[in-house]
């Protein structure tokens, strides 16, 4: 107990040291604002479970839903011709990509619309022939589509997919000059592929996409192709149900953080983690100094000791290294918590969480270009819950605010250690 005081004293001293450095009435606002937010939450987390049948079951609007990753091959056939370069710069297009289906749903048995994301691993780089300097241009897919499948022998089934495409791309620079100009346009994509059922959860997926050129913005066709895992959301069985049901008690049902953010200790964790050793966040080049959040977070399905899936509204309040630049970000986000240890005093636990849909107050913080208003909110961390009924919470991580290149300019915002106490409310 004395090191959790400890915990809750360092916590609130970090929060009111930082709330006092805002002006006034920006407290004001944002304290009037918070309380808007959490009173919508709450009547929308009523309703929520009002309609929802149990913890242990996929809600209604995930069930018969999926996601799916794969990695593969890109044809980008990207060539001097195409932009304003000269024989001094040549041009490198890796090929390898990732495909991502943020999420999609069964409507029928042979009709289904997904929200996807394509990328190559590393971006298109020009470099000069005769020297070092070299300028990348960032270039990335997002689309909206629908997918007709049918099925063939066994477990095997064909799928043709449509809709609209939306192409981002950076500009890249050399010397002052520019040799790519920035994009940002819609598009048709079109694919096909097959997939083979493994279980009633997990899918094999080999599949293509295509998408035409773009004569206005200088931009070639594109063509990938990559194999994946189907992770589906079929309904569960009562039994399943039933038989998570006994581990409601160990995961909250609503949870109230609120977290100061200090660059006292520097931004080492948020390197390290966006790095070559270890790449499973973001960084960014505007640096927050200093902030506190507010974050309300209500569970909405998790298994039998481990896994929970939580949904959550944020507000935050930020002021950034060297032009000081105050903003404020409001944020809608899924959280996945992993429970990693299990024992009287606390439980203990990571979390993830990533594409938060974001209003961001500021689009230039510290001259760096971060975007529009809209942008996406990415959280990692790690925290305990502790007390008799584990109804005390405790959580250190680190965010990132980006657009994932859907506009061409998109510095990122790097969030440094963030410090959080909550209550749980059952």
């Amino acid at each position: 107990m004395a090191v959790l005081g400890f915990i809750c004293y360092f916590v609130s001293k970090i929060f009111f040291k930082n709330l006092r450095t805002f002006p006034k009435e920006d407290t004001v606002k944002i304290g009037l604002k918070l309380a808007a937010l959490l009173a919508i939450v709450f009547s929308l987390g009523r309703i929520g479970y009002a309609v929802q049948e149990s913890r242990t079951q996929y809600p209604w609007w995930l069930k018969n839903s999926y996601i799916d990753f794969g990695v593969g091959y890109q044809h980008y056939p990207v060539s001097l011709g195409h932009f304003n370069t000269d024989s001094r710069i040549s041009v490198r297009v890796p090929p390898l990509s990732v495909r991502l289906t943020l999420l999609g749903h069964n409507f029928s048995k042979s009709f289904s619309a997904q929200i996807m994301y394509l990328r190559p691993v590393k971006w298109v780089v020009y470099h000069e022939i005769d020297g070092i300097p070299s300028a990348r241009s960032p270039t990335n897919i997002a689309g909206l589509t629908g997918r007709w499948t049918t099925p063939l022998q066994g477990p095997v089934s064909l799928y043709w997919e449509g809709g609209l495409g939306v192409v981002t791309r950076n500009r890249a620079s050399l010397y002052g000059r520019n040799l790519v100009e920035e994009a940002n346009y819609p598009t048709v994509l079109t694919g096909l592929g097959a997939k083979y059922r493994l279980n009633r959860v997990w899918d094999i997926q080999l599949g293509g996409v295509y998408l035409p050129p773009k004569k206005k913005f200088h931009q070639p066709s594109t063509m990938a192709v990559s194999l994946g895992a189907v992770f589906n959301m079929r309904p569960l069985s009562a039994d399943q149900v039933k038989e998570r049901m006994v581990a409601d008690r160990l995961f909250p049902k609503h949870l109230l953080q609120f977290g100061a953010a200090t660059n006292r200790f520097g931004t080492g964790v948020n390197r390290f983690v966006s790095g070559k050793t270890m790449p499973i966040f973001w960084g960014g080049l505007a640096e927050v100094e200093k902030g506190y959040a507010a974050r309300y977070q209500q569970n909405v399905f998790h298994g039998k000791k481990i896994f929970a899936l939580d949904l959550g509204l944020s507000v935050g309040q930020w002021q950034s290294i060297g032009q000081k630049t105050s903003f404020v970000t409001f944020s809608a986000f899924p959280q996945f918590r992993f429970v990693l240890l299990r024992s009287k005093p606390a439980d203990f636990y990571f979390s993830y969480s990533l594409a938060g849909p974001t209003y961001i107050t500021k689009s230039e913080i510290n001259g760096h270009q971060t975007g529009k208003r809209f942008t996406f909110q990415d959280l990692m961390g790690a925290g305990l819950y502790a007390g008799r009924q584990k109804e005390f919470n405790f959580e250190v991580g680190i965010g990132h605010y980006s657009n994932g290149n859907l506009f061409p300019r998109n510095a990122g915002i790097k969030i440094p250690l963030t410090f959080s106490a909550g209550y749980v409310f059952w």
